[in-house]
């Protein structure tokens, strides 16, 4: 007979870190329980007890029919080569992974957050970006057993980044809100950095090329324009450079603008004049902003 508590139900590990019962195994055992009364039973928990006696097992095996003796020489076999190692294994591994979020837990205490770089490794060599990567994927394959909801409940409990592509996309946007409260407009330069490093400028690039590509969502869509966010940045600037012209007709009465004109924001108004001759006479320069400017008595 076996002993009804050696795994109830059989795990192994996968590949990914989660669980699963052993196929083979629970057949094995579903098969000998379907033959004898007494292991179904002692399977199920029922019983005075639940564990059969070395001397019993030894009396009763020699009973059995051939098919019996075989099913329980081949669970044991399953026994000794595939869940007891597995086991072992598997012990190791919760360690690793308690190591992990130790080490995690460590990394929030010290920047102040869960977004831990791929790259990242500890001090003592853990490789903690790619344990945290593991994560994610591990989240994301779905194996819903017991342990992985209890892992996803202590990831969660300390600020987890499941989505680390959201999560940097957040960032840029913060950083945009900070930018368009500071200066006015969304019209980062391309080689913009902020204080702490984030290349806001690339960032700002990056959404434009995404938008142009599909692939960015319709909510981030809808929140780069709440800030006003230039979508076609040569456009603004052209549009820039025509108000100033403007103001500069309204105030001096025509468009002749002098090469070196600063305007009194810092724009270069005079150098703006003589790149719209220059477009013009390459065929470069749109028909409707021509005909705006003819309208100023742009020379």
């Amino acid at each position: 007979k076996v002993d009804a508590l050696v795994i109830a139900p059989p795990m192994v590990q996968k590949s990914d870190g989660g669980l699963e019962e052993d196929v083979e195994l629970v057949r094995l055992l579903s098969e000998m329980a379907g033959a004898d009364a007494e292991l179904k039973n002692a399977l199920s928990g029922g019983g005075a007890s639940s564990r059969i006696s070395i001397k019993d097992q030894r009396e009763q095996i020699a009973e059995l029919d051939d098919d019996g003796a075989q099913a329980i020489s081949q669970a044991a076999e399953l026994l000794r080569t595939r869940v007891f190692p597995r086991a072992l294994a598997l012990s190791g591994y919760v360690d690793l992974w308690h190591r992990g979020f130790d080490c995690l837990q460590t990394y929030i205490h010290e920047f102040g957050n869960a977004e831990v770089p791929q790259k990242y490794i500890t001090a003592d060599g853990f490789k903690l970006g790619i344990w945290v990567n593991n994560q994610r994927m591990a989240k994301r394959n779905g194996s819903g057993n017991a342990l992985d909801t209890e892992r996803t409940k202590l990831l969660d409990n300390v600020g987890f980044v499941w989505d680390a592509l959201q999560a940097q996309w957040e960032q840029g946007y913060q950083h945009l809100v900070a930018y368009a409260r500071d200066r006015g407009d969304t019209l980062v330069p391309t080689k913009f950095v902020a204080d702490d490093g984030l290349r806001l400028g690339l960032w700002v690039s990056t959404q434009r090329g995404a938008r142009k590509r599909g692939s960015l969502e319709a909510e981030q869509i809808q929140r780069l324009d709440g800030l006003g966010f230039v979508w076609e940045p040569v456009r603004a600037q052209w549009e820039r450079g025509f108000q100033h012209l403007a103001a500069y007709v309204r105030d001096h009465g025509d468009a002749l603008v002098p090469v070196r004109f600063v305007a009194a924001d810092g724009f270069g108004l005079g150098a703006w004049v003589v790149k719209q001759r220059q477009a013009k006479r390459r065929g470069s320069l749109e028909a409707d902003q021509i005909q705006r400017m003819d309208s100023l008595g742009f020379v």
